[in-house]
């Protein structure tokens, strides 16, 4: 750790001081020594370079086992890839202008992957994390003139409030005990006008959640090199499958959804992505935009945004309260007259989804791209195609087809509509839109 670190830091216990006590410095490092609270004595020893505020790994031995394993897999720098830096941007809204001179704080950092980004950024950023990955993390970038590394409990934090400019969290809370609870212990630590950002996950499909508490049920209680062994068999045997035509055809198609494999191309990151889906003791798969951004409010935060990846979101903290609740004002759906467009599978969810809202009799219009379709009569409608719609007529066009959904999308924008303002695809509709509405005006 770095000398100047014990600034930021306070005692988990009773939230005193902490003096840095028998240090064992090499150029400028701090390798071994303890952190001594001035008020209940406690005392924190310093292992390797990093500060140890919990005495094991609890309930994340799988994560201190995957990220010791690959540890340099996702590691932009040493794969000479930009995913790790592609995904911090898309799962954060973040860039480097957001984060240069700021201090920043990575929420279960792992091994590291996102640290090196936000460092190499300019942040001065601390990574901390409850398993034994901090000692992946602590080699990788530790080092860094701009990085420190802290084995800590999410529920526990030994950090003084209001200090961060930037606290990021990817992919991690829903792996704690309560991922409200836990997100709800770090909005204290940001500084007015700060920025908080997370990415949970958020699994719709009944089927996929139901085997995945099944599996991991199964393999969270197995030796971590077992499991690991049966994790590169499956790679082995089913990731060339699952990315081959059959897997188009049903019922072939529902394979992944009992039986979830990574497909990425680099055979270490495909077994370190399963083994990650099928180990965690807790995995929250419910966290949805409107959960999320309730836990928001709860916090006191404003400005919320509202990301594209699901459920990825940021908000500031705003003491003053003068910042609007949502960075972007949500589209006024309770009152919207819609357009349902796609007549085939996905037009008959689209519209069983808006009656199941109390809003089927607002659809004005059904349209489909496939000229044979025009004129024909869908669930009370009439098809037209899209371009004999006026403009005046409708206020929201639901993307219904999954096949022709980005095709659509840029019809719609060639047209002059604007994405989550006038169009929007069904999902939009169910779990962000409509619930987001009624919770900002409850």
């Amino acid at each position: 750790m770095k000398p100047d670190l014990v600034r930021l830091l306070c005692c988990p216990s009773c939230a005193d001081d902490l003096t840095l006590a028998t240090p064992g410095t090499v150029d400028g490092q701090v390798h071994e020594g303890a952190l001594v609270c001035r008020g209940c004595t406690a005392s924190y020893p310093i292992v390797r370079g990093i500060p140890r505020f919990v005495e094991s790994d609890g309930y994340v031995g799988s994560f201190s086992y995957e990220w010791n394993r690959w540890n340099r897999v996702q590691l932009d720098v040493a794969n000479g890839r930009t995913e790790s830096e592609d995904t911090f941007i898309e799962k954060t809204g973040l860039r480097p202008e957001d984060l240069r001179g700021k201090l920043v704080l990575d929420v279960g950092c792992g091994a590291g992957r996102f640290l090196d980004i936000a460092s190499r950024w300019g942040a001065r950023v601390v990574g901390i994390d409850y398993s034994f990955a901090v000692e992946a993390s602590q080699t990788n970038v530790g080092s860094r003139d701009n990085v420190d590394v802290l084995q800590a409990d999410v529920f526990r934090l030994p950090f003084k409030p209001e200090i961060f400019d930037v606290i990021f969290s990817i992919g991690v809370l829903h792996h704690t005990r309560d991922t409200r609870e836990a997100f709800l212990r770090l909005p204290p630590l940001l500084k007015n006008g700060g920025t908080i950002a997370v990415w949970l996950y958020y699994y719709t499909d009944p089927v996929y959640r139901a085997a995945s508490d099944f599996w991991r049920a199964i393999f969270s209680r197995v030796p971590n090199g077992l499991a690991y062994a049966w994790c590169w068999l499956l790679v082995t045997l089913f990731a060339p499958l699952y990315t081959s035509a059959l897997m188009k055809k049903a019922p072939f198609w529902h394979l992944p959804r009992v039986l979830p494999v990574n497909t990425h191309e680099d055979f270490r990151w495909r077994v370190l992505d399963t083994f990650d889906w099928w180990t965690p003791r807790y995995q929250d798969k419910d966290c949805s935009p409107t959960r999320v951004l309730g836990w928001f409010q709860e916090a006191g935060l404003r400005d919320a945004e509202i990301l594209d990846y699901p459920t990825a979101m940021r908000a500031r903290r705003d003491d003053a309260g003068q910042l609007p609740v949502l960075h972007d004002s949500l589209p006024a759906l309770e009152g919207a007259r819609y357009v349902v467009f796609g007549a085939g599978a996905g037009g008959e969810h689209a519209l069983r989804t808006l009656e199941a809202f109390g809003l089927a009799a607002q659809v004005v219009a059904v349209c489909d791209n496939a000229p044979a379709k025009a004129g024909t009569p869908f669930h009370g409608h009439t098809i037209r195609p899209f371009a004999s719609l006026a403009r005046e007529d409708y206020d929201f066009v639901i993307i219904a087809s999954l096949p022709g959904r980005a095709a659509i999308a840029r019809q719609l924008n060639d047209a002059g509509l604007v994405e989550r303002r006038q169009f929007g695809t069904v999902e939009f509709i169910a779990d962000l839109a409509l619930p987001v509405t009624r919770l900002l005006a409850a």
